[in-house]
């Protein structure tokens, strides 16, 4: 969804911390943006010749101490500047299940050895509770952000199928309790879309695991719908005629005709960009 945001040039802003999967990282993930914690060099591991962050991507992996510590603390930087401006935060749960080191809940092993880790799974309660020391930092951070939750239709199946369904259960009940307490928050059912409305491996990838480019079309569509007012869904359909003529490939660039296509698509966005959207 958010390479359609950028393919459609909405501004948008996602993954700070690379992906991540299980709700205390990325809950603890917000809460370390809008307080701009400053990441040190004890705050990493070094591991087989690399420094890494339990609490980022392998994407911020990296030979050099300083090096990975710049890339981290710009993005924290970043990320605090666009959701200051943002609207909507979307937040998309992915598994239950989380890995501890020493006591301590981590987003990533980094294929650190297995025994150093204990796995388990997060109850309904943990989750909430994470979620409510984190709404009051946002809410004074921005006092008018609109939050979504979703699920992540995506199976975990390192985790095996039925932990799967289990992870999945306990995310969504979690989410349910959060907004009981929370009734301006919204849930996008982009998980029921997929599982009950696309309920046909023809919407999956190869792997049977991914949507494909249909039902994220799909799924596009409805959260558009449900988000966007109508003028923002008039702009985002000429946004698209115009990324189409962008991408024209004619036989005779030096044609006439082409000609005044080309000077319409420079025209078309100056308009565009007069009425806000970021190129």
């Amino acid at each position: 969804i958010f390479q359609k945001m950028q393919h459609l040039h909405v501004k948008s802003y996602s993954n700070p911390y690379g992906v991540l999967f299980q709700p205390l990282a990325i809950f603890k993930a917000l809460e370390e943006i809008i307080t701009l914690k400053n990441y040190k060099k004890e705050d990493l591991i070094f591991h087989n010749t690399l420094y890494q962050s339990m609490q980022h991507h392998s994407d911020f992996t990296g030979l050099d101490a300083e090096k990975v510590l710049q890339h981290i603390n710009q993005e924290i930087k970043t990320a605090c500047e666009h959701l200051l401006e943002s609207h909507f935060l979307i937040i998309t749960l992915g598994t239950a299940w989380v890995y501890e080191l020493e006591g301590k809940t981590v987003a990533n092993c980094h294929k650190l050895p297995s025994q150093l880790f204990q796995k388990r799974i997060l109850s309904i309660s943990e989750i909430v509770s994470s979620f409510n020391n984190l709404f009051v930092q946002l809410q004074a951070f921005h006092p008018t952000l609109k939050i979504i939750f979703t699920l992540s239709p995506v199976r975990h199946i390192k985790d095996g199928f039925e932990e799967n369904s289990l992870s999945k259960a306990v995310l969504r009940a979690a989410i349910h309790e959060i907004q009981m307490q929370y009734p301006a928050l919204e849930y996008f059912p982009a998980y029921e879309i997929m599982m009950d409305d696309l309920r046909d491996y023809r919407f999956y990838e190869a792997d049977l695991l991914h949507p494909n480019h249909v039902a994220i079309d799909y799924i596009w569509e409805h959260f558009v719908a449900n988000y966007g007012s109508k003028d923002f869904q008039v702009l985002l359909a000429r946004v698209e005629q115009f990324k189409k003529a962008q991408n024209h490939r004619p036989r005779f660039i030096e044609s006439e005709a082409y000609q005044k296509h080309l000077a319409f698509v420079e025209q078309e966005q100056v308009a565009l960009a007069n009425l806000g959207v970021p190129f």
